[in-house]
């Protein structure tokens, strides 16, 4: 555990610089998302498989990350065809409930990444 110590204003604003640069950095390693991405896995509805493994983890610019399920390149085995069907088993049809399995599991994670986070930039400063 680290001591107290005493700073004049600049030395506080490095600090937090620092803090800021190492939260950044944190948000960018994909692995402090994985709980996020299993989770879904597991809260993902199965028939086939295909969409469950088509759910990834996507950079989507700097310091932002994406938990993302079917698209291109993503072949439902039975049919042959595209996983396009994501955002109806997520938000549900008029004959179909939602089954929000992402957002479930963005829910459920988000304390245990936020920590995550938190821990790797006070260690990495």
């Amino acid at each position: 555990m680290r001591k107290a110590k005493t700073m004049n204003h600049k030395e506080f604003a490095v600090e937090m610089n620092l803090l800021a640069t190492g939260i950044k950095d944190s948000v960018d390693d994909l692995d402090n998302f994985m709980s996020i991405l299993l989770s879904a896995r597991i809260f993902c509805p199965v028939k086939t498989g295909a969409l469950r493994d088509s759910i990834r983890l996507e950079k989507r610019g700097e310091h932002l990350v994406a938990l993302v399920a079917g698209g291109p390149g993503f072949i439902n085995p039975e049919t042959g065809r595209e996983v396009d069907y994501a955002v109806y088993v997520h938000e549900g049809t008029s004959r179909m409930p939602a089954r929000p399995f992402l957002t479930q599991a963005i829910q459920r994670e988000k304390l245990v990444v936020g920590k995550g986070i938190l821990k790797e930039t006070v260690e990495g400063i």
